[in-house]
């Protein structure tokens, strides 16, 4: 071998370890051939994604495989050989089919987009239980109402008290009760007429001590006190020595009224506008907030901060800020049906066929999705932050992840009224028919 051809092959030798070098560097670095057809010569050498899944349960196998293929193979397939929680690196940026499975589960899928450069975390993620409904009251399909400490469920028609635990009635009602609410502390079922004690399983007729028709009537933190409208006022009634303790005459028919931190805020009408009255007791000052001339406004959410005003006939609710700093709404948004507050600032609502999540302080309202059927009721879970609604005959979940949302249908049954979850958040409740059996189901999720 001459001198000029060890000179060749030396230098050969050289290119090839630099080459080699390089491409190893931007491998190690996370750098992956992309040879597509028609071939893109600027994203031939292109830097990796990586995705990050967790679910609730664990050991979910997970099923992978990009929407667009590469030439020669498609590296980042994956047919169930792993399993969550897993971190999967090295994914070429594009769209991908992701599908998690796991016995005994509704499958989950969802189209997701890994870019360049940037790890994706999906870490929230539920799978829901496949499982059949329990009956564990017979009674016609109706509505429910859950107490706040959801121990006990009362039934509207039937007038029953059902223990939740025990799963057994534990009260039955013979007097009508009417407008019924539950007591913040959960030891009272009201009524515009009457208050049964569930602990002492005994009934208070206080109405029949107060001289006209009360309406409207509403539990305060301490449920030994209740207030109402009576004619053109507002009066608190002390259940402890069966007194009146407060009486405010209005000039106008009022609307609605709530009483909040030494507060007692009420809308009435004048020729020109409706208006939101606020007295307070401790400065002795009034202040009004006007709003457009209508006759059906209520209050609602009232344990959020901000004050939730709501004009039923149009469907639009009114946002007041909390220290009324303001002699105007702070938002405005149309089209609502019922909404729950997630966080100080965040509302997530629906009207009949949509899902939003409105942002104060952006002043926006989000479209999550859009549904086929009637939405019906809307619970929201806090710990997993997925969203369950229901229509006339389905229940469904929303896992509402990074932004983008997956939809579950949970069960599909002839009608469903009434759902809610249990203390633990792992069980559903709700009225329906099956068949030829109607009452009080349960049924594990989670």
């Amino acid at each position: 071998m001459n001198a000029k051809i060890r000179a060749r092959l030396f230098y050969i030798f050289i290119f090839l370890f630099v080459v080699t070098t390089i491409f190893t560097s931007f491998y190690a670095t996370g750098y992956r051939f992309n040879l597509t057809w028609p071939l893109e010569l600027d994203k031939v050498l292109i830097k990796t994604g990586t995705l990050q899944i967790k679910t609730e349960p664990k050991n979910v196998k997970v099923f992978l495989e990009k929407s667009t293929k590469n030439i020669f193979s498609n590296p980042a397939k994956l047919e169930g050989q792993a399993t969550t929680p897993v971190k999967i690196r090295n994914l070429l940026p594009g769209e991908y089919k992701l599908s998690l499975r796991h016995d005994g589960y509704w499958n989950w899928e969802r189209k997701i987009n890994i870019k360049t450069g940037v790890f994706l975390y999906l870490d929230n993620i539920t799978l829901f239980k496949k499982t059949l409904p329990l009956n564990i009251y017979h009674f016609d399909i109706q509505d429910v109402y859950p107490s706040p400490d959801l121990k006990y469920a009362y039934l509207s028609e039937n007038q029953a008290i059902i223990d939740l635990k025990t799963e057994t009635k534990i009260a039955q009602i013979d007097e009508k009760m009417e407008n019924v609410t539950w007591s913040k502390d959960s030891k009272k079922l009201i009524s515009n007429n009457l208050i049964f004690n569930i602990e002492k399983n005994t009934i208070n007729k206080f109405s029949e001590k107060i001289t006209g028709e009360i309406n409207n009537l509403k539990c305060n933190n301490k449920a030994e006190i209740l207030s109402y409208q009576q004619k053109q006022s507002i009066e608190q009634y002390n259940l402890d020595n069966d007194n009146v303790s407060l009486s405010i005459e209005i000039k106008n028919k009022c609307q609605d009224f709530i009483i909040k931190d030494d507060k007692i805020i009420y809308i009435t009408n004048n020729k020109e506008y409706s208006q939101i009255i606020i007295d307070d007791f401790n400065k002795k000052e009034r202040l009004t907030i006007d709003l457009p001339l209508a006759n059906n406004y209520q209050f609602i959410n009232t344990d959020n901060k901000y004050l939730n005003v709501l004009e039923k006939n149009h469907k639009t609710l009114y946002i007041l800020d909390s220290d009324l700093k303001y002699s105007h709404p702070i938002a405005k948004i149309r089209n609502f049906k019922q909404g729950i507050w997630i966080s100080d600032y965040q509302l997530l609502y629906n009207n009949d066929l949509e899902f939003f999540m409105y942002d104060l302080r952006l002043n926006e309202s989000e479209l999550i999705t859009r549904v086929s059927e009637k939405i019906k009721s809307l619970l929201w879970h806090e710990n997993k932050q997925y969203i369950l609604y229901n229509s006339k005959s389905s229940l469904y979940a929303i896992d509402w992840t990074n932004r983008k949302y997956t939809i579950t249908k949970i069960i599909s049954l002839e009608e469903i009224k009434s759902p809610f979850l249990n203390q633990e958040n792992d069980t559903i409740y709700f009225s329906a028919k099956i068949g030829q059996q109607s009452g009080l189901y349960k049924m594990k999720i989670q």
